[in-house]
């Protein structure tokens, strides 16, 4: 059985391990031992917060108990900014003028801008390749959203997630060596490592005026607003879930963010609540489906839920026992 749950501080190691495997650029993972122990602290203390509202950092693991290992780990943050760093370049189109000139096609603008508007954030989401062709990816991203869902005034209305840009073999951004590193000159492996010791060195190196996309080089200009190949998948499921692009970019790699409302989430809208009637020791019959228990203390599965006799669910006793629940406790589910 792969379970879903908080992360804990014994969980540092492997914590760091899936920072060291992500690849350059997923700054929600950063490759600083001081810093994921600060975030593992800091989700703790979120979790254990039973009124959970305001700030806070939510991060979960995917936990293998066959194997007794972990096998992902994904995250919330309830409360941020818009961007990691509080800044991002937001993607204007300027207005074509009237003219019989023959004009270039690009007419983009990148407007940076530091947004004070808040959202909840989903990010962190890492899976070891192990587990990649197992189907546990999906489990892993959608029980984001069905805790979301289960403590709604936790979060923000709006939902974003930032997605890591193109960055090519040998950590090679094309978007930060056409625009940050003319503002500071640290390879983007460099800049990440700096950024993941101290964060607040970013309103020195955002230009203070906007750049005309017709400027960049064309493999710049080809980046903006476009995922690195390992992130497609992600985008196609968060598409299917009914997030947007903003039309904002990352500053470092000109990644895309995309944004929705959190009760139109399609996990958030579809997820049903019901009462655990009976709980069996063979396999139940009935349909397959992420469920999750609504505790603080909180856990999500792929398994089976049934109908009871009466009304109400019924659920296997392996999968009771991994979400933690018994009979008359309710839980939240989501066909798949």
């Amino acid at each position: 059985m792969k379970v879903i749950r908080p992360i804990k501080e014994a969980d540092l190691e492997a914590y760091e391990k899936f920072a060291q495997t992500v690849g350059v650029g997923v700054t929600s993972l950063p490759k600083n031992h001081n810093a994921l122990r600060a975030r593992i602290q800091q989700s703790v203390t979120t979790f254990a917060n039973s009124n959970g509202k305001g700030d806070g950092l939510y991060i979960f693991v995917l936990d293998d108990i066959q194997a007794n290992q972990l096998g992902g780990t994904c995250a919330i943050n309830a409360r941020t900014r818009g961007s990691e760093s509080g800044y991002f370049y937001r993607v204007e189109e300027l207005v074509k003028p009237k003219t019989k000139l023959r004009l270039g096609k690009e007419r983009r603008l990148l407007q940076p801008v530091q947004k004070q508007h808040y959202a909840s954030e989903v990010a962190g989401l890492y899976l070891s390749p192990k587990y990649r062709k197992l189907g546990v990816g999906k489990l892993l991203s959608l029980s984001r959203f069905l805790f979301i869902a289960a403590f709604p005034d936790s979060f923000h209305e709006r939902v974003i997630v930032e997605l890591r840009g193109r960055i090519e073999k040998g950590c090679y951004s094309p978007f930060w060596e056409a625009v940050g590193r003319r503002f500071i000159d640290l390879s983007f492996k460099d800049i990440m490592r700096e950024f993941a010791n101290d964060p607040s060195f970013v309103s020195l190196i955002i230009p203070s005026f906007p750049i005309y996309a017709a400027l960049l080089p064309q493999e710049a200009r080809k980046a903006i607003g476009k995922t690195h190949a390992n992130t497609r998948a992600a985008l196609n499921m968060l598409s299917e879930q009914g997030f947007q692009p903003t039309g904002d970019i990352d500053i470092f790699d000109g990644g895309p963010k995309l944004a929705a409302l959190a009760t139109q989430i399609r996990s958030v809208a579809q997820s049903k609540r019901a009462q655990v009637k009976a709980i069996k020791g063979t396999p139940v019959k009935g349909i397959e489906a992420i469920i999750s228990n609504e505790s603080r203390d909180y856990r999500a599965i792929h398994d089976v839920v049934g109908e009871a006799p009466g009304g109400g669910i019924a659920l296997s006793d392996e999968a009771a026992d991994a979400l933690g629940v018994s009979p008359g406790d309710t839980i939240r589910y989501l066909l798949t």
